[in-house]
């Protein structure tokens, strides 16, 4: 059981409208801020820098690793990864207070309020559930919030506020699943090439609304030294490609395809349906260190030409 649980919050979090109180009632009970501890400050004015920022990365390092986001109207989302997922497209304005916080041994919480703006009304609440780590930072375990307005006042999400996607075949979805690659090597005027495809390439029909090239172009050397990356340069760009599938294939918003490394730099090849959408997802992803500088390119390709003509016919006729 979950430590948190021995936490007594107060009754009325949960106890909702006081009897006698009819849900047309407006009723406002006066919940003034309270001072937090400077190690508990530091959780809400980091939330709101990053929040204000558009850093994904930031927002999902203030939760625990097992954190949970579980937001007003939608599926809760766990761990940090998924989490930087989630948050890929958040960010504006934003203002927090507490009303509450209680804390016992490692563990503890946060009861406020939030606005969009230092000119605008509170339109929320939320409950943080905290809990401190080895170094004695305190860490998001649950992030939960709704808003002030009741269920039958507050607007409903429409089609066009959600987040565009293009909707897989069942063969797609199924290509996805079974993740099947295929490696190889070739040489070239410019030194050797690495090339990693998923298996088959799937025909035409089966990609329907996947008709958008995104490439990732990740440049680790100068163009025409004909090198391939260090081990600590592939080690480094692996744990960035798990954050690119992380990002765009968990919804199928896009897919990769193919994967190819030379002449100083590795390239990773999407296809999609809404490259907005995953420019949005991708904006936090795109410095993976300092040294190297992340680029995106983007071209109309609805028969995936570019995976069969640039990538692998030319690899294929080095093995001829």
């Amino acid at each position: 059981m979950n430590k948190l649980a021995f936490i007594t919050l107060p009754l009325f979090v949960a106890a909702g409208a006081p009897l006698g109180w009819s849900q047309s009632e407006k009723r406002v009970v006066d919940a003034p801020t309270v001072t937090l501890p400077l190690e508990l400050d530091r959780v809400l004015r980091d939330y709101e820098r990053a929040w204000r920022a558009h850093d994904a990365n930031a927002l999902a390092g203030l939760f625990a690793e097992d954190g949970y986001v579980l937001s007003n109207g939608a599926a809760p989302v766990k761990g940090r990864d998924a989490i930087r997922v989630a948050y890929a497209n958040a960010g504006g304005a934003l203002d927090l207070r507490a009303f509450y916080y209680s804390t016992e041994g490692n563990v503890g919480f946060i009861l406020g309020a939030y606005r969009h703006g230092p000119s605008t009304p509170e339109t929320g609440k939320f409950t943080l559930a905290l809990r401190r780590d080895a170094t004695g930072r305190w860490l998001i375990v649950a992030d939960m919030d709704n808003s002030n307005e009741s269920r039958a006042s507050a607007p409903q999400p429409s089609a066009m506020a959600q987040p565009k996607k293009p909707t897989a075949s069942a063969t797609l979805t199924q290509w996805l699943k079974n993740d099947r690659w295929s490696m190889g090597e070739a040489d070239a005027t410019a030194g050797k090439f690495m090339v990693r495809w998923r298996t088959p390439v799937l025909a035409a029909g089966d990609v329907a609304g996947y008709d958008q090239r995104l490439s990732v172009l990740w440049p680790y050397a100068p163009q025409g030294a004909g090198s391939l990356p260090t081990s600590d340069e592939g080690s480094a760009m692996a744990k960035f490609e798990d954050r690119l599938c992380a990002a765009l294939e968990g919804d199928a918003s896009a897919v990769l395809t193919a994967v190819v490394t030379g002449d100083g730099a590795r390239q990773w090849v999407f296809y999609t349906g809404d490259v907005d959408e995953c420019r949005k997802r991708l904006a936090p992803l795109l410095h993976p260190d300092e040294k190297h500088s992340i680029e995106l390119t983007t071209e109309s390709d609805p028969g995936w030409s570019f995976l069969r003509e640039q990538v692998l016919r030319r690899f294929e006729k080095k093995h001829e």
